[in-house]
């Protein structure tokens, strides 16, 4: 009933000419890849302004740096990346037209939300204090997607704190993104 449930669901966008396919799974995040894969939960809601994107990361790359203006659809394709694998690992079809996808443990994520006024803290070391969280439980079995944290500093205290949290994803080697307005980050790091 599931499966038939999702096939019922995905049905409106895949007559809409979005693709959807079976990915290959991967035990490395060796050669991870996926060709005109999209956010299904854009697509739900607004099917015709659907922009599709490919990704690809050989070894030693594990991290894809997405950077660019507002509004551009950064966040969409972090989201897509976490889902595509996620739909994957419950043995969906997922949203693109080829993959070959990590099979992973669990996916940690760190998305800006609201400052909670109840910890004191402020919004900096609010990231800092999920970061920091996310990288003692993460594992090189994970998947890391983090979605522009420390926006709330200056950019020469951004751009340290930036590459110390690049510099501990490599040590980690699991796969990933990281959404950022730091450009230098894209080139920091293997």
């Amino acid at each position: 009933q599931f499966y038939l449930s999702w096939l019922n669901c995905i049905r409106p966008i895949r007559a809409a000419g979005l693709p959807f396919h079976y990915p290959k799974l991967c035990d490395t995040p060796e050669h991870l890849y996926c060709l005109d894969g999209f956010d299904l939960a854009l697509a739900a809601i607004e099917l015709e302004a659907t922009v599709t994107n490919d990704f690809e990361l050989n070894s030693p790359e594990r991290i894809i740096v997405v950077t660019g203006p507002n509004q551009g659809g950064k966040t969409s394709f972090a989201r897509a990346f976490g889902q595509i694998h996620y739909l994957a690992s419950l043995g969906l079809c997922v949203p693109g037209r080829e993959s070959a996808l990590y099979l992973f443990e669990a996916i940690y994520t760190h998305f800006g939300r609201e400052e909670d006024l109840s910890t004191l803290n402020g919004k900096l070391q609010d990231d800092l204090v999920r970061l920091h969280a996310l990288l003692k439980k993460a594992t090189s079995h994970s998947l890391v997607i983090v979605n522009e944290i420390l926006a709330s500093t200056t950019l020469a205290d951004a751009l340290s704190l930036g590459k110390r949290m690049m510099d501990a994803f490599a040590a980690l080697g699991a796969p990933g993104v990281v959404v950022t307005f730091l450009d230098e980050l894209a080139l920091h790091g293997p």
